[in-house]
């Protein structure tokens, strides 16, 4: 249905539809460095998308994840920043937990306010995105801006040793089978545990679910907080793979890029 509605938007506008979808396959799909650049993005969406399709479970509309991306990007670089000095291993380990423990602490406030006061999740998960933002924005243009960087404001770049890499010879990182497992992860913990099974129930019906004892405000706040982790970890310029990985307001999208 979205596709017949773009493509009567673009007839309307006096352009052909099918020169316009073949035109976004052969972006996506065409060659081999079209599909690089699309694995490369896919990598950062499966984790990104966990933070919306965890509260989902319990019947929840979780859409302000671009704040925990971004923070929790910020969060990795400084993270493995502070622990240059260790064995790789631990760096790395270091820039993914920032990322984790950020990530969480954004989306999982939206959980909790749910859980404590009823606040829609929709509404304050998204609002958030804004103070996320402007504190991203403060940190990169003030104390955490790399001064030799003059083309567009900038952290540090992370250590080489903290990034995950890429897979071969192509330009596709490590981070996309990171991306599936952490996706089957989700699959087997909501279908084939108690604790995704009490999370489906209370999604259904929260009443019957607490009548039966589940615990739905901590669900609520573990999955928001859960799915919270996985977009700061998409957001680790790390875990995208490459060489000096800096985080800036390119990760942004709308209005607030443009800055």
């Amino acid at each position: 249905m979205s596709a017949f509605v773009f493509g009567a938007i673009v007839l309307a506008l006096g352009d052909n539809p099918l020169d316009v979808y073949e035109s976004i396959y052969i972006g996506g799909f065409g060659s081999w460095f079209s599909w690089q650049n699309t694995l490369q993005r896919v990598a950062t969406l499966l984790l990104t998308a966990l933070c919306a399709a965890l509260p989902t479970q319990l019947g929840l509309a979780v859409i302000g994840g671009e704040g925990a991306f971004v923070l929790g990007g910020l969060a990795g670089v400084e993270a493995s920043l502070a622990a240059s000095r260790f064995p790789a291993p631990l760096d790395m380990a270091c820039m993914s937990a920032g990322g984790i423990a950020v990530g969480a602490l954004v989306v999982g406030a939206a959980g909790f306010l749910r859980a404590w006061r009823g606040v829609n999740e929709t509404s304050s998960s998204l609002l958030i995105n804004y103070p996320a933002i402007a504190i991203f924005y403060q940190l990169v243009e003030g104390p955490l801006r790399d001064p030799s960087d003059l083309n567009r404001a900038s952290t540090y770049p992370a250590p080489d040793r903290a990034t995950v890499g890429m897979i071969g010879d192509s330009s596709v990182h490590w981070g996309l089978p990171v991306g599936f497992v952490a996706c089957g992860l989700a699959w087997f913990v909501i279908f084939r545990t108690t604790a995704g099974f009490a999370m489906r129930v209370a999604g259904r019906n929260a009443q019957a679910a607490r009548m039966v004892g589940i615990s739905v405000g901590r669900l609520i706040v573990a999955a928001c907080a859960i799915g919270g982790a996985a977009a700061g970890l998409a957001g680790n310029p790390g875990g995208r793979g490459g060489q000096r990985a800096r985080h800036n307001p390119l990760l942004i999208a709308g209005p607030e890029r443009a800055r």
